[in-house]
């Protein structure tokens, strides 16, 4: 209770010192030797000055992301320090504030996910329901992180927010060529390459490639990396005021696949928590993604329209040969899922010197999934069809009231159709046959303000909401919604030596599912009641501070509190032989009370006018649970089920995890060799929980890295 009153006050307190504060008497009083840069974004679809955007934001940029060995977007964002990113089968899930996907005890985050993403993963613009984005690391310029539902702006919409991910551009005026190999333990290598050549005035072909190959962390060969992709990108700008953009990519992913252990309570219970030699050996899956997309760019003198139509296709086949966890059955396995995605979004946006900012816009989309798993060795197959439709209108306008005042509204309309089929034969239980049908229309809204406390100092409010059409198998299910209010300020002092931005938000998540499948003690039979909608509420309050201590010293520091519990989440079972379940009141997963992200960055001038900079950064959260339930029920050759006790296994701990780098930089700027250490405590953070097994973070990782760029 102590805690929670104080985590208020200090949201309540920052919010009147930014509001309050004579931002007069921190100004300048020194040199301008050493400022912090201005970063460039694009999270309202035009470039702008990061602190003059009104949306809680981080900004990662390429450079930095390379130099520091981190090539997965897990390692990118979790700077980040109300990120949480894990692995699946079919790609990647983010969660931003706790908004994450269907709590389950299933291990969702395993299997292929039949729904929207609360957070959508853009790549130059093109949403993916794929969740694939992870592969598209390379060649890049920055990765934007935005906080909240985006729904007027954004041709997705997704609750939980927004993650950019830009990519680098043709250049018609310049030839540009860089590359960069990286060596490490586990066999880590990894390569990558671009070249962007001009040809004649109007035309830039920009050719980007990256390799990774890096042995397993698990001791029976999983969670390896074996990857190759590349990248074509052809500008063609006949005029001025039109240009034309188009990107292919191919990517061939042969890994083994996510790898899992028994599930313990605490490190110290296990010798190594990677050592799962006892568990069927992993074979390789081959995954190959084709991405093709166009970008129209026109110059309309009012403002610019972009037309970005965009295909992706994506197959994966594996055959697995397997021992069951429950009955040690050996059985072979064989998956064969494919994906395929089509969308175009066509928007114009107000040009510079419009008298007042503005966005309009439209999209469609369209996905399909088709999956199959046929096991032999035990009467049992599953097929799984999943479509999704949509389109939608939206547009959102900023007008300035007085030269410091501007106040923003902004409208969406949606559409959105979602269709899934699973069907099966199983053993214990006979056919399995389920059907879900999704549909929702309706308005998404936002409305806020912005003001101008000085030259370097805004105040911003809004009022915005989201949607997701979901799907829980059978379950016909109420489209969930979110409704959000946020306040922050962003802050540039002492001759922008020190940038300090702040927010406060409180979300009020209604239709959020769950899934906690029983079976019947006496009959054995499953009972579906165990899927359900109830709402999630939360409050919680970020601050992100960037300092330059001096020309070679530099700190940042991001605090992030949030409490968040269920409301009205209550599974009411079919069988009187089980009680309901509450789960009112109780915490959801990947919600830490606090988490706190400190960098250090010092730089050593050496005599041949090169440096040295060496870097720290570490990451500090509280517990939380990566699994909502309790306990659940498994069958195993009949009545009654085996109940497992998930109390404790499910407690992600209190945890910190840092990280080192030393940098040189030659004098010319040309290249840079940098090492590296990676989770230099080797502490396994759990991730996820399915039956007896958990999924964890990698362990401690080094390495080299040479860059180089003419």
């Amino acid at each position: 209770m102590m805690r929670r009153l104080f985590a208020e006050f200090f949201t309540l307190g920052l919010g009147i010192v930014f509001i309050f504060t004579d931002v007069s008497t921190l100004k300048a009083q020194g040199s301008d030797e050493f400022t912090l840069e201005e970063i460039t974004v694009t999270a309202q679809k035009r470039e702008e000055n990061q602190q003059k955007v009104p949306i809680t934001m981080d900004v990662i940029s390429g450079e930095e992301m390379k130099e520091l060995g981190n090539s997965d977007l897990d390692e990118m964002i979790l700077r980040a320090s109300n990120v949480f990113i894990n692995e699946a089968g079919d790609g990647l899930r983010v969660s931003i504030r706790g908004i994450s996907s269907t709590e389950t005890h299933r291990g969702d985050l395993y299997t292929i996910s039949n729904s929207m993403p609360v957070v959508a993963v853009n790549t130059d613009g093109v949403f993916t329901a794929g969740r694939k984005s992870g592969a598209n690391m390379f060649d890049l310029e920055r990765v934007e992180v935005l906080m909240g539902p985006q729904s007027t702006i954004y041709a997705s919409n997704s609750p939980g927010g927004i993650v950019n991910v830009v990519t680098g551009s043709p250049k018609i005026d310049q030839y540009d060529m860089s590359g960069k190999v990286e060596f490490g333990n586990y066999r880590n290598m990894q390569t990558e390459g671009m070249l962007n050549v001009p040809i004649g005035s109007r035309i830039a072909i920009r050719t980007s490639f990256m390799t990774s190959s890096r042995g397993p962390y698990m001791s029976n060969g999983s969670d390896d990396d074996n990857t190759k992709a590349v990248r074509i990108k052809t500008m063609f700008k006949p005029t001025d005021k039109f240009s034309i953009t188009l990107s292919g990519q191919y990517l061939l992913d042969q890994g083994m696949g996510i790898g899992r252990i028994d599930m313990f309570k605490d490190q110290d219970d296990v010798d190594d928590p990677w050592d799962n030699s006892e568990d069927d050996a992993p074979v390789p899956r081959k995954r190959t993604v084709d991405d093709f997309n166009i970008q129209f760019d026109w110059d309309l003198g009012i403002g610019t329209l972009t037309i970005l139509p965009a295909y992706s296709r994506m197959e994966e086949k594996a055959t697995m040969t397997m021992t069951s966890m429950f009955t040690g059955e050996e059985y072979t396995n064989f998956m064969d899922n494919r994906q395929t995605e089509k969308g175009a979004e066509a928007r114009i946006t107000s040009s510079e010197d419009f008298s007042f900012k503005w966005i309009f816009g439209g999209n469609i989309y369209r996905f399909k999934q088709q999956g199959i798993g046929i096991t032999v060795g035990t009467p049992y197959w599953n097929g799984t069809h999943n479509e999704i439709r949509s389109w939608a209108l939206y547009g959102n306008v900023t007008y300035p009231v007085t030269d410091r005042f501007r106040v923003t509204g902004g409208l969406r309309y949606s559409d959105d159709w979602n269709e899934g089929h699973f069907g099966g034969v199983d053993a214990g239980r006979g056919a399995n046959d389920r059907l879900s049908f999704l549909y929702y229309d309706g308005f998404d809204h936002k409305i806020g303000f912005e003001y101008d406390l000085g030259e370097n100092s805004m105040l911003y409010a809004d009022n915005s909401t989201g949607y997701r059409v979901g799907s829980m198998g059978g379950a016909e299910s109420e489209p969930e919604t979110l409704m959000s209010y946020t306040i922050g300020a962003k802050n540039r002092f002492f001759g922008n030596k020190l940038q300090l931005n702040w927010s406060a938000y409180h979300y009020m998540y209604e239709n959020y599912p769950a899934e906690n499948h029983m079976d019947d003690p006496v009959t054995g039979l499953k009972d579906d009641g165990g899927e359900t909608q109830g709402n999630k509420l939360m409050i919680g309050s970020d601050l992100q501070a960037d300092m330059i201590l001096s020309a070679n010293d530099r700190v940042s520091l991001q605090v992030s509190w949030v409490h968040a519990e269920f409301d009205d989440m209550v599974f009411e079972y079919y069988s009187p032989n089980l009680p309901d379940l509450v789960y009112s009141g109780k915490e959801p997963t990947f919600t830490p009370e606090w988490t706190v992200t400190a960098n250090y960055d010092h730089i050593f001038n050496l005599p041949n006018d090169s440096t040295l900079t060496g870097h720290f950064d570490i990451r500090y959260q509280t517990a939380q649970l990566i699994s909502f339930m309790e306990e659940a029920s498994v069958m195993i050759g009949g009545p009654p089920p085996i109940v497992m006790d998930f109390r404790g296994y499910r407690d992600q701990e209190a945890y910190h995890l840092s990280n080192l780098a030393l940098t040189y930089a030659h004098p010319d700027g040309k290249w840079t060799l940098a090492g590296y250490v990676k989770n230099v405590e080797n502490y396994a953070v759990k991730r996820n929980l399915m039956f007896a097994e958990m999924m964890i973070g990698p362990p401690r990782t080094y390495g080299l890295v040479l860059s180089v760029k003419y």
